[in-house]
């Protein structure tokens, strides 16, 4: 493969997403870490994935032909970043100084503490997220519990205590919204809760709204608004990168279903597990110091860049 790194001063910094996933936790991952490190750097920040390959170069005749044509258009990354990135990085003649191709669990164990992963929050992000979500769902009542399925769970077992949990409340809400794993879990869920309504199980003063994966991949994704506005989270299923974009709201996290143990997380307060509560109390959300693995991560990546030595984490 035939490029050269740009000429430019500031470093050139790509979340390469490539054919993957852009809802995926890991892809995420790579477009938080790699705007925090161009910020840092005052470098250039660029995102590549398949649909960006083929809007811009619409007349190549195969995907390994656009990855080529945009390593030869925007420059050899000095930063390159995204578990796709592996296939560019094998396209380079010369390689970037940086390079990051892992996942965002194999990241959190070398290199986080509390086992979070990287994500792509800020507050501007949250903020303006939240203020779409309010202009979409004008008509939430009461509290609002995020109820984000992360995988596919006891929606029975979990159903009942959030059932019981709502009768400390006169008005709430309960939003499901699913990861890509959940597999149509989403919908299990909100079928026992109007189960649970018509056996008179159901606090009248409860609503649930759920929104499935398949309207998120349309472009109705409710979930960053949805942590941006949720007076409480709950994480159903396993997922660190939910339950780190959960963590950087400064509130409790709620865990069901889950085979993540974070006991020192739940020693301060950060975490809660919902088989453990006191269902005869409402939720025992704490506002909570901001964990932030992503910054962690970038200061790393940042630091062997400025080191200037060759290096892949």
């Amino acid at each position: 493969m035939m490029t050269q790194r740009t000429q430019n001063k500031s470093p050139l910094v790509m979340a390469w997403i490539g054919q993957d996933d852009p809802l995926r936790g890991d892809s995420q991952m790579a477009v938080g870490l790699a705007k925090l490190c161009a910020e840092m750097t005052g470098g250039r920040y660029v995102y590549v994935d398949q649909k960006m390959l083929e809007a811009h170069f619409p007349m190549a005749k195969h995907y390994r032909e656009r990855e080529i044509l945009a390593l030869k258009d925007f420059g050899a990354p000095d930063i390159l970043i995204g578990v796709e990135g592996i296939r560019a990085y094998d396209l380079m003649d010369e390689k970037p100084v940086v390079s990051v191709h892992h996942i965002g669990e194999s990241l959190s164990r070398k290199f986080c503490r509390h086992n979070m992963v990287p994500h792509n929050l800020s507050d501007q992000i949250l903020h303006e997220e939240g203020a779409k979500f309010k202009k979409i769902y004008p008509d939430i009542k009461g509290q609002l519990v995020a109820v984000m399925l992360a995988s596919p769970v006891n929606t029975g077992t979990l159903t009942k205590r959030l059932v019981q949990l709502a009768e400390h409340y006169d008005d709430i809400t309960y939003f499901i919204c699913p990861g890509r794993r959940a597999l149509g879990t989403e919908r299990d869920l909100e079928k026992d809760f109007w189960n649970a309504a018509v056996k008179g199980e159901f606090n009248p003063q409860m609503d649930v709204r759920c929104v499935d994966y398949a309207a998120i991949e349309r472009g109705n994704n409710p979930y960053l608004g949805l942590l941006a506005n949720a007076d409480h989270v709950i994480v159903a299923g396993s997922s660190y990168s939910m339950v780190s974009d959960a963590l950087y709201t400064e509130k409790t996290v709620h865990l069901a279903g889950t085979s993540i143990l974070l006991s020192e997380l739940e020693e301060k307060g950060h975490i809660a597990y919902i088989d453990k509560l006191d269902l005869s109390q409402p939720f025992p959300t704490q506002i909570m110091p901001r964990l932030d693995a992503t910054r962690e991560v970038a200061e790393i990546i940042v630091e062997h860049y400025q080191r200037g030595m060759a290096v892949r984490l």
